[in-house]
């Protein structure tokens, strides 16, 4: 992997690039020296040893305060290519890779739009037989992870490759561990209850947002109890994803904003998350930079790649970010808009970031400067200068991408906020992930506001 040039972050790292060598270590090299890492490859776990008082944090890091340890775990993917007519390669990849028998996991949209037979046909050159699972719909039920299971099954498929945004790759990666484990998805809803790791994924992102290609998990609504949750376990961390700008180009404008605010709500709550890590908050930034300033104009010109390479760029960035920071209040509250109304997830978490962040302007304050420095040349005067000016352009994006103008379809009610202020507190774990408390009042309160 390698990191782009002069990232500005708390560990002055001025050495960029991080090689995984046959012994599964990485070398990082600071200023003030180099530490070694272990890698796990299997579990895609990095595991950070204690480092003494020349790896130090910054002065203007926190402000006079030095970390004299710096101790943590963090994860990543094995594989990321990244490049315009990448996904060429996808055949070849899944042959090296042993592949003999691909469920191709992906939507009807992209039927209809040839990308499934183009994916197809070049895997199928490497004489690799393909099964092709086009069924997945947006906000993917535990009943359509178990069918495209199902369909893999019955192809003996032994390697899973999901095409398109975080349904149809969230529903691959469901599909890949229960090819392997007995049962059906919802036995694995919850914290590492997958007991063994599944097929050999790829995944191919045609929309920046998710970030699913890099996370350790698939989301997935369960229609008996009307809640979203997800399989949360290493093993559905993809082996390669293969990340080509140019699968992104015939993307909706309404679709690029919503996925897009996506992934800068993944890039702002991994940043002030509780359990962020200076690992998480290097890409954090960087994907707040790539997504705030591109973002608009993917929206107004689908046709430009640099903001299309830039967006998925940040979005990879910002899943990588989550997959070791989590995220916080935003996707609590978007979840049940999700399942209760059929608010597209994109739609909810950017109408309801500004919100949130308002909301940990007392607890996040340090932060919420650098995410303003972040996206404006403006060094402002305060904390409390700079979290209403972050504030002002979140919502100044949200409008200027229609997002607003969706939300006001979906006319919710007071009675149905009572409802989502209570759905919104059943997940407790991203509310605890939160910086400051947050509690079904505050949920109620920010709901009211955006609805």
């Amino acid at each position: 992997m390698v990191f782009p040039n002069e990232l500005d972050t708390p560990l002055e790292l001025c050495h960029k690039r991080v090689e995984i060598f046959d012994k599964c270590t990485i070398s990082f090299e600071f200023k003030t020296g180099k530490i070694l890492v272990n890698y796990h490859p299997h579990s895609g776990w990095l595991s950070f040893p204690a480092i003494d008082d020349r790896h130090r944090l910054t002065d203007r890091f926190k402000g006079k305060r030095y970390m004299k340890e710096l101790k943590f775990d963090g994860r990543m993917v094995p594989r990321i290519t990244f490049g315009c007519g990448c996904i060429q390669n996808i055949g070849d990849e899944i042959k090296a890779l042993n592949g003999t028998n691909v469920l191709l996991v992906c939507d009807t949209a992209l039927s209809v739009l040839g990308i499934t037979d183009k994916i197809k046909t070049i895997i199928e050159k490497n004489g690799i037989t393909t099964v092709v699972f086009d069924n997945t719909e947006p906000e993917p039920s535990l009943e359509t992870a178990d069918e495209c299971a199902k369909a893999g099954r019955i192809g003996q498929c032994d390697f899973v490759v999901g095409v398109g945004g975080g349904s149809s790759m969230d529903t691959a990666k469901a599909a890949a561990v229960l090819l392997t484990n007995e049962g059906s998805a919802r036995d694995y809803q919850g914290q590492n209850l997958v007991k063994n790791p599944g097929v050999t994924t790829v995944m191919v992102p045609t929309t920046a947002g998710t970030g699913s290609e890099v996370t350790g998990v698939a989301v997935l609504i369960n229609r008996e109890k009307k809640l979203k949750l997800g399989i949360n376990t290493p093993y559905v961390i993809p082996f390669l994803s293969l990340l080509d700008p140019e699968l992104t180009v015939t993307l909706p404008p309404q679709i690029t904003a919503s996925t897009g605010m996506d992934a800068l709500t993944h890039a702002v709550e991994s940043y002030i998350s509780k359990n962020s890590t200076p690992l998480s908050e290097i890409f954090s930034l960087k994907a707040v930079e790539c997504t705030a300033k591109h973002l608009k104009t993917a929206v107004e010109n689908p046709n430009d790649l640099e903001a299309r390479s830039q967006m998925l760029f940040g979005s990879c960035l910002a899943g990588l970010a989550i997959l070791n920071g989590g995220v916080c209040a935003a996707h609590a509250m978007s979840y049940p808009m999700s399942v209760f109304h059929g608010i597209p997830h994109g739609v909810g978490c950017g109408i309801l970031l500004p919100r949130v962040v308002e909301q940990n302007k007392e607890h996040a304050g340090e932060k919420i400067v650098k995410l303003w420095e972040t996206v404006s040349e403006e060094k402002s005067a305060s904390k409390e200068q700079a979290a209403d000016r972050f504030i002002d352009f979140l919502n100044d994006l949200v409008i200027s991408t229609g997002l607003n103008d969706l939300l006001k379809n979906y006319k919710i009610t007071a009675k149905e906020i009572e409802n989502l202020s209570e759905k919104t507190m059943v997940l407790s774990g991203v509310i605890a992930n939160n910086p400051a408390p947050f509690t079904i009042e505050d949920a109620k309160t920010i709901l009211e506001k955006v609805c």
